[in-house]
């Protein structure tokens, strides 16, 4: 009689489970979630939110949204997305892909700062994979002109065996005035957790590279300390802009600590044989370093044509 009873109610929870399933994906429970996801994205972005489609397969844990756009206003931003697929890899992680991602950021009108999350990174406990492909940005001035433009963007962030998250970017760097895209690469091995380390991160923009490594125990306001290296040929400057006619190899090297509101570090930049519009040789030593929001040049000298000029000061 008990293993009866147990039969039974074992297949009355099967049928009321087929029945949930069947609920749900039909167009109208469909248009519910739609909804709901359109408003948790509004107050998540601080703006206005639309979603063009919706779809979700239950037995496979996959989403799929199409024709997303949200609309902000301060600080102004529009960010427009093809399609973003999602599949839940076990109970507790996600597989992501973005489909052209465009975003356009203006300046801000009010100059009183924003709080933001200071730990975005936590989401990447969740996060197994995220890839993008034929991403956009754009920065636009008071004008309405673009600053800085990337374009053909496509990136890739895993989550390693060892707990880290790797990192790779390519793209490209349009100038604002007429002239030649330069390639763009970013690479960087990342361990998140209270505080996201930065183990490695390097980033290419023609001939020029960078590289840094730190901790980052609040991303807003920042708190952390961070520290790096520069190497650029000031050739790719013509590149960018015609007429520049700059030409030699300039190295910097900085290291920057924030904690309770205050900034501290320093700034060293040499560049042994610099020239810009076809004047030069010049040599160009600076030793600085961060008091706040400011710089204080301990000091910076500039020399060539049998003179110097030296200066310091904030």
């Amino acid at each position: 009689m008990r293993r009866r009873r147990a039969g039974k109610a074992a297949l009355l929870v099967v049928l009321l489970l087929a029945l949930l399933a069947l609920l749900i994906a039909t167009p109208f429970a469909k248009r519910v979630v739609r909804g709901v996801l359109t408003g948790a994205l509004s107050a998540r972005l601080g703006g206005r939110a639309t979603i063009g489609g919706l779809d979700y397969g239950l037995l496979n844990r996959d989403l799929t949204l199409t024709g997303i756009t949200v609309l902000r206003t301060e600080p102004p931003m529009e960010i427009a997305l093809d399609r973003l697929e999602v599949h839940l890899v076990g109970w507790s992680r996600f597989v992501v892909r973005a489909v052209h991602p465009r975003v356009t950021v203006g300046p801000a009108r009010n100059a009183a700062t924003l709080a933001g999350d200071p730990r975005p990174w936590a989401a990447l406990g969740r996060l197994q994979s995220m890839e993008v492909t034929g991403g956009e940005l754009r920065s636009l001035d008071t004008a309405g002109h673009p600053t800085v433009t990337l374009i053909g963007l496509g990136g890739r962030l895993a989550q390693q065996n060892d707990g880290r998250h790797h990192l790779a970017i390519g793209g490209f760097l349009v100038p604002p005035s007429p002239g030649e895209s330069l390639p763009l690469r970013i690479e960087a091995d990342l361990r998140a957790g209270l505080t996201l380390d930065v183990l490695k991160a390097w980033i290419a923009v023609g001939s020029a590279h960078a590289d840094t490594h730190g901790q980052v125990a609040s991303a807003s306001p920042f708190s952390g300390s961070l520290e790096g290296r520069l190497a650029a040929d000031l050739s790719f400057l013509d590149r960018w802009r015609e007429g520049t006619r700059a030409t030699g190899a300039i190295e910097a090297s900085w290291r920057v600590e924030s904690t309770n509101g205050h900034r501290s570090g320093r700034l060293d930049v040499a560049g042994p044989a610099l020239s810009w519009g076809g004047l030069g040789p010049w040599t160009l030593e600076v030793r600085g370093e961060f008091v706040d929001q400011a710089i204080e040049l301990r000091a910076a000298s500039l020399r060539g044509y049998r003179g110097r000029i030296d200066a310091e000061g904030r």
